[in-house]
């Protein structure tokens, strides 16, 4: 993580020598609010009840890439269309990019510390041991079926992906993922990740 973030400062100084910015560009207090509001209306837009934490740190780093990409593109827009634009005006234009990009880092950092921190179990176990993965599955009502789609959710697959290795339809897979959540309380498949990580740990115990 460490690295990522030097290799990222390391990027940022060595593009501003290369462009040739005015470092006191770089600083741009409306930019900064401009990229914020968009990140935050575009994931509240996105928001509902079966979210989890982890869902929305995902949709908002996302949303801040292209809040700053959308605010660079209509700041260069009013630039180009003006009568007086300076080459510092589109030097200015950007500055939303790069603010929407560092947040977009930063957020994603903060999805990682999540995972490692054990808040979020990863969907793919390692070392999934499908015969016991199953027995435990069955130990807590799945049915047959319940069972092959909650293996394929447990190795990562989406539901495209699971509808074609079990040669069912998409529809019938997010029937039996409704049936398997309402089973076990799981909101979303981290969640249902995170339930499965315990019913092993018990069976360990």
């Amino acid at each position: 993580m460490m690295k990522r973030i030097l290799g990222m400062a390391f990027f940022t100084i060595l593009a501003v020598l290369i462009m040739g910015y005015d470092q006191r560009v770089l600083i741009d207090g409306r930019s900064l609010v401009a990229v914020l509001i968009g990140t935050l209306i575009l994931t509240l837009s996105q928001l509902n009840r079966r979210k989890s934490m982890h869902q929305i740190i995902q949709l908002a780093r996302w949303n801040a890439f292209f809040s700053g990409l959308l605010t660079t593109l209509l700041a260069t827009l009013a630039f180009v269309t003006g009568a007086d634009a300076r080459e510092a005006d589109y030097m200015s234009a950007s500055i939303p990019l790069l603010y929407g990009s560092v947040l977009f880092l930063a957020l994603e950092i903060a999805s990682e510390k999540q995972v490692k921190s054990g808040e979020i179990t990863p969907l793919v176990p390692e070392g999934l041991n499908i015969q016991r993965a199953s027995a435990i599955l069955v130990s807590h009502g799945f049915s047959p079926r319940e069972v092959h789609v909650a293996l394929k959710i447990l190795e990562g697959c989406a539901n495209k992906e699971i509808a074609s290795q079990l040669y069912i339809s998409e529809a019938t897979v997010k029937k039996h993922i409704q049936n398997m959540f309402r089973k076990c309380g799981a909101e979303d498949r981290a969640s249902f990740s995170a339930l499965y990580h315990l019913w092993s740990g018990e069976q360990n115990m």
